[in-house]
């Protein structure tokens, strides 16, 4: 915690400048830690119905020893989703469900930001599992893909999880601020650029002074510094961007999409096969 904390002295008296972090983000290190990031994201999505949704990742950055160091903190939402997404596939009772997302804080958390998705769970383990219905889980696989949509496909971080990461890393050099990535989209199969700030990301930017955004791009990537975001209705205006591209960065993503896809649709298979 104080190694943390001693980074505001070091950065205040030679904060890190656009033109330094520019060039720092343009670096073989920091490319291929970005290329990590996204690869990581696609390895860790969800196939839903045969559509990819892919997790954003974040944390906070630091410029340390001449080089950008992306320090990750993880979503716990995320392995939330994730299992929730497994029992609902595996037809888990409703009662089950619901004390697995009321077992911790994150699972509450999830019950709480996802409408409509107690009620319903408590419904369903009311009638028993006799009188649980098509239509019912119909609805439910519904609601999960909308906790999946709006808990899996951002990036959250608790005070709690921030705290553990910050005890856990080594800290040196200047601080950045905090950092997250927008995944490549898939659409009908196909690889699709990320998302551009959003007004959330935006919104951030001003109460923390950053929230660099790494967002993926079919042949490449855009580094959004948002340092000098001061109101979220001019913020786009505000941000700097740092564009790569490769030649060589569709094929790579491409091939690893296709796997990541083939071996969900055998996981499915075989989860079927086990149950039949």
């Amino acid at each position: 915690m104080k190694e943390y904390l001693g980074l505001t002295e070091r950065t205040r008296n030679d904060p890190v400048s656009h033109a330094e972090l520019k060039e720092l983000a343009l670096s073989p290190e920091t490319v291929a830690a970005v290329t990590r990031l996204f690869e990581k994201s696609i390895e860790q999505s969800l196939v839903l119905d045969g559509n990819v949704v892919t997790p954003e990742l974040g944390g906070e950055a630091v410029v340390s020893d001449g080089r950008l160091r992306l320090l990750e903190y993880p979503d716990l939402k995320h392995d939330v989703v994730r299992q929730l997404v497994t029992m609902v596939e595996t037809k888990e009772a409703p009662a089950a469900l619901l004390a697995f997302l009321r077992s911790s804080e994150t699972g509450l958390s999830v019950l709480r930001e996802t409408g409509g998705l107690e009620a319903h769970l408590y419904a369903m383990s009311s009638a028993g599992p006799r009188e649980t219905s098509a239509s019912q889980r119909e609805l439910l696989d519904r609601i999960v893909r909308t906790a999946v949509l709006i808990e899996f496909k951002s990036w959250t971080l608790e005070p709690e999880t921030q705290l553990e990461w910050i005890r856990k890393n080594e800290w040196k050099g200047r601080y950045v601020g905090f950092w997250h990535i927008h995944p490549p989209s898939v659409d009908a199969g196909e690889l699709a650029a990320g998302f551009e700030p959003s007004t959330t990301d935006l919104a951030a930017a001003v109460e923390h002074g950053q929230l660099v955004t790494i967002v993926f791009r079919p042949d490449g990537f855009d580094f959004y510094d948002l340092s000098e975001i001061t109101a979220v209705e001019t913020g786009h205006s505000e941000t700097r961007v740092v564009t790569y591209r490769s030649p060589d960065w569709q094929a790579l993503f491409t091939e690893l999409l296709r796997k990541r896809t083939l071996g969900a649709s055998r996981a499915l298979q075989t989860g079927r096969a086990a149950l039949q």
